[in-house]
């Protein structure tokens, strides 16, 4: 199993899920439920992306599921900005910047794998 821990990418997405957990608790009891949850899932789901993606030779399917995944959470966190579900706009920001620091990752990724031949850097790490 390749690790992933060091990489850049899977440290952000990291604090984004602890940053939306420490969040989502301050969110009123009608946002944290429906809102709240999607946000956790959808923080949840970027990390298990990284993890799957750097554990396969071909990776740019499960990149392009990632890319996916990190718009979703943009979009439901800028719902949840624009209900005011954050207590304010910096805890937003904060959110959207790790948000986006993972997307720009992602592309990079993805485009050094696009680079790459098919049998190139099989069992190479990211």
């Amino acid at each position: 199993m390749a690790r992933y821990e060091h990489l850049p990418i899977y440290a952000d997405a990291y604090r984004l899920a602890v940053f939306v957990e420490q969040q989502v608790q301050g969110f009123s009891n009608k946002h944290r439920t429906a809102l709240g949850d999607d946000l956790r899932r959808q923080s949840q789901a970027i990390l298990r992306q990284i993890i799957r993606a750097n554990n396969q030779r071909d990776r740019r399917a499960t990149l392009g599921e990632l890319r996916l995944a990190v718009e979703e959470f943009l979009v439901l966190s800028r719902i949840a900005k624009d209900i005011r579900a954050f207590s304010n706009l910096k805890a937003y920001e904060t959110c959207a910047n790790l948000a986006y620091s993972v997307g720009k990752q992602t592309e990079g990724w993805l485009r050094s794998q696009s680079r790459q031949r098919p049998d190139a850097g099989i069992d190479a790490e990211c």
